[in-house]
């Protein structure tokens, strides 16, 4: 990156900011940028039917009630797990 070549530090979110929301949802992206985040880290994974969600592991065990993999199950079926937060799995779009 240029800006590190010009010695400037660049304050980065890791799983867009799971230190304070559960990491790589929405919420954690909108707490990350109201804390001035350059840049946003977060994991991409596909589900079986093709859609793609941000989730750090490849299973669903330790940030879902759901067991297994990312890759083994249709969007709509990981959309209703738990996220541990007050929001459901979001599935990312192109614009």
């Amino acid at each position: 990156m240029n800006s590190l070549r010009r010695g400037i530090a660049l304050n980065i979110a890791h799983r867009a900011g799971c230190g304070e929301a559960p990491g790589n949802t929405v919420v954690a992206c909108r707490k990350a940028l109201g804390n001035k985040a350059d840049v946003l880290d977060i994991d991409i994974r596909h589900t079986q039917d093709g859609s793609f969600i941000a989730c750090h592991d490849a299973r669903l065990d330790r940030f879902t009630d759901a067991r297994g993999y990312v890759q083994d199950l249709p969007y709509r079926k990981i959309r209703t797990k738990d996220a541990r937060s007050e929001e459901h799995t979001s599935e990312l779009q192109s614009h």
